[in-house]
């Protein structure tokens, strides 16, 4: 199993296009690791990326095999540290098409080996291509619904 998880964790950072990708691995404590390095090592960038893998890699997984599990991932904000909102000092993760393969990736999961599983993204500024995908946009003003998850909670 722990071979069959850090295989697909290592698919899976390829289809996001983590930059200069090498030795991606789930250790025996499924502790992830790439470059040969420990994901602790990683840029704030590279943590987003590696976070993002490991999830869906567990999840996918679990899917597929019917195992037991949750019926529904929830992601925040994937697009943290990553293209427009990376650290500038972390270039190799300022590229916008990291987020667009994210996207891109869970979309063409869900279409194949992971119909029937339930995926929750929030995300402040989701591409374009997932406009179609979209269930509900919040607004930030509390005269405009709707305003919030929990409609009757202000800040």
């Amino acid at each position: 199993m722990i071979r069959r998880l850090s295989h697909r964790f290592g698919e899976v950072l390829s289809d996001l296009g983590y930059p200069k990708l090498s030795d991606p691995r789930l250790d025996n404590n499924l502790m992830p690791h790439v470059r040969g390095l420990p994901y602790t090592a990683a840029s704030s960038g590279g943590l987003v990326l590696i976070s993002l893998a490991w999830y869906l890699a567990i999840w996918e997984v679990a899917h597929e095999q019917d195992g037991r599990r949750p019926g529904l991932l929830i992601i925040d904000s994937p697009q943290k540290n990553l293209g427009h909102s990376a650290d500038p000092d972390d270039p190799d993760f300022a590229d916008t098409g990291l987020v667009e393969n994210f996207y891109r990736h869970v979309k063409q999961w869900l279409a194949g080996p992971g119909v029937g599983a339930q995926l929750v993204v929030v995300d402040n500024s989701p591409p374009e291509a997932v406009a179609g995908d979209i269930v509900v946009r919040y607004t930030r003003s509390r005269t405009l619904p709707p305003y919030g998850l929990i409609d009757d909670a202000f800040d």
